[in-house]
């Protein structure tokens, strides 16, 4: 792979192209980074409304009827179900792991197997979630082990 990074005065954006041979994993990876960089969420904390960038967040987690969003250092409320959120963030690390939580693929440390073919995935900040069966085919097949 090339990369060329050419500065050009006259732009008003930032223009990214990508030329392939034909569009592979390695391809849809490059275009799920570049999507993330300027995707932004906003979420409730202690009153005061945040805007973060969908690379701060850790996992995504709906708890009686209420979505929370989980920093690293924070948790804020957002006013989106998961389901909203996870379509309007399809095609980026997010993917949803069971009927409550969605987590975010940049932030998992590490992967085992589970009790009843389930997974249990590490986060950056060493808390578990685990991946329910009906959810844990999408996961290895988003991250190349299926």
């Amino acid at each position: 792979m090339r990369l060329r990074i050419r500065e050009d005065a006259s732009l008003d954006d930032i223009s990214v192209d990508i030329a392939c041979p034909r569009i592979d994993d390695r391809v849809r990876s490059i275009v799920t980074a570049a999507n993330m960089v300027d995707r932004k969420l906003t979420g409730i904390s202690k009153g005061t409304i945040r805007v973060i960038g969908l690379d701060e967040i850790l996992y995504l987690e709906t708890v009686d009827g209420k979505t929370f969003l989980y920093l690293a250092d924070d948790v804020l409320e957002s006013p989106l179900t998961l389901s909203q959120l996870e379509k309007d963030f399809a095609h980026t690390s997010l993917i949803r792991i069971s009927r409550q939580m969605l987590v975010n693929l940049d932030h998992v440390k590490s992967i085992r197997p589970y009790i009843n073919a389930r997974l249990e995935l590490v986060l950056d900040n060493e808390e578990h979630a685990i991946v329910s069966r009906q959810f844990a085919q999408g996961l290895k097949h988003a991250i190349g082990i299926s």
